[in-house]
């Protein structure tokens, strides 16, 4: 994978490896169910832990799967 540092990835990298949309992930940042660890740049690239994104990721993905919603979800992420 392209810009893997130290298990810390950029926006573009993590789409790639979960194999969805930048916006996808965007959305779910909206809606606090993931964060950067943090921004750098004048454009605000964002920085996120590998792992622990790809885990909230896929655990959303399986719960949305499972029919529950996104207010579920974000408590059970709580």
């Amino acid at each position: 994978m392209g810009n893997e540092i130290d298990g810390y990835v950029l926006l573009s990298d993590l789409a790639t490896k979960l194999k969805i949309n930048k916006s996808r992930l965007l959305y779910y940042e909206s809606l606090g169910l993931i964060s950067p660890v943090t921004t750098v740049g004048k454009k605000k690239m964002r920085i996120y832990n590998m792992e622990d994104t790809v885990t909230r990721v896929r655990f959303i993905e399986k719960a949305q799967k499972e029919k529950k919603s996104l207010v579920e979800i974000q408590k059970l992420l709580s």
